[in-house]
């Protein structure tokens, strides 16, 4: 796999890397992108962490922070999932590591292949560090459509980028469509990109789909994040599995945005409170459950996914989220993500789930929905 050395930006391959050992102050850049859920409201931090985490992050000396929590994180990531310390890094939040991923791949002029639908940080980004992008458009169904996305690669493609799920919709991608997609890679001389953060619910924390395929295939970078156990933006820990030769470039500038003391706290709390995070997890899928029943009942379509979203099908879904809108109850429309007709929400807490049910049955009298 030596052509992977070929997607490094020139510029990153003479960089001189970011020395642990220098007297630097970790920097915390903020979010640009709110990648927060409503079901983010389930989760709690022990006050006994969090105490024990303030002392770490205001009193340690932060080189012996740097040398010691990060790389114990980076050791559970690498042991959960069965792959090298070397294929492992790590990001303030998932804006921040897609930011410096991209900055290490993408040059003027190099190009980008998306499914949509897509977020629109992904094209920001590429366009930030000079790149162009292809969207491919998916099928009816939403899936992605391999043959296209293929084609639509040229000499001056780097990337390949997927969401799984998908964007919004919550649908999980096929395997075998993943693997005729990695199949290729070889030839085209791309890297896929495959972004997980939003697969929350139906995936257990070991056994993922994509490490696997990672392992046998190896031209792919899956993105994660430990998902929003606290509603501050900035400190939701992200990490990337990805060929070493090009982790071994990204931490070259990677490691001057790490995250801090706190948010590694975060996530090693959910490394080593898995039952808590767990039963968290099932009463999230339980609400759900309830939720698309009762939509159900109304006579809804609500199609399946594998995230704390609810994606419904509505016949006049802008009209539906408009009146919504009137009653206080803000959803994502569907047709601002190259989706249109359908309206996603995500499962809060059941007081608030209830008082969307309210709104939405009388949204759905007033429009005379039978």
């Amino acid at each position: 796999m030596t052509w992977l050395m070929d997607l490094v930006r020139h510029s990153i391959r003479e960089y001189e890397p970011f020395r642990l050992e220098q007297d630097n102050r970790l920097y915390m850049g903020s979010s640009f992108l709110d990648l927060r859920y409503n079901s983010s409201r389930w989760f709690m931090l022990k006050d006994s962490v969090r105490k024990e985490a303030v002392a770490f992050s205001e009193n340690n000396d932060y080189r012996k922070y740097m040398r010691s929590g990060l790389q114990y994180l980076k050791n559970e990531i690498a042991r959960v999932n069965g792959v090298s310390v070397s294929e492992v890094i790590i990001g303030n939040n998932v804006p921040d590591l897609l930011k410096n991923l991209f900055f290490c791949i993408i040059e003027d002029d190099d190009e980008a292949v998306l499914s949509l639908p897509v977020p629109s940080l992904y094209q920001d980004l590429i366009k930030i560090y000079g790149g162009r992008f292809t969207a491919v458009p998916s099928g009816s169904d939403l899936m992605p459509r391999e043959e296209l996305l293929l084609s639509a690669c040229n000499y001056q493609t780097k990337v390949m980028i997927l969401k799984n799920p998908l964007f919004l919709s919550g649908i999980q991608v096929p395997e075998r469509d993943l693997v005729t997609l990695l199949s290729c890679m070889d030839k085209y001389r791309i890297l896929l990109f495959v972004d997980e953060t939003e697969n929350i619910l139906d995936y257990p924390d070991t056994g993922f789909l994509g490490t696997e395929l990672f392992k046998n295939y190896g031209k792919m970078a899956l993105i994660r994040s430990f998902h929003a156990l606290y509603g501050i933006s900035g400190l939701n820990v992200a990490y990337s599995i990805l060929p070493a030769p090009l982790a071994r470039e990204y931490n070259k500038i990677g490691n001057i945005s790490l995250p801090s003391a706190y948010a590694v706290e975060q996530a090693l709390y959910q490394r080593t409170e898995q039952t808590t995070i767990t039963n968290i997890k099932r009463n999230i899928s339980l609400e759900k459950a309830k939720m698309k029943y009762r939509l159900r009942q109304m006579g809804l379509q609500v199609i399946k996914n594998c995230t704390s979203n609810i994606v419904i099908h509505f016949v006049q879904a802008d009209k539906v989220w408009e009146c919504l809108a009137k009653e206080g109850i803000i959803v994502t429309n569907g047709k601002e993500h190259s989706i249109p007709g359908y309206l996603i929400i995500s499962v809060g807490l059941p007081e608030e789930n209830e008082q969307f049910l309210a709104a939405l049955r009388k949204v759905l009298n007033y429009l005379g929905h039978r």
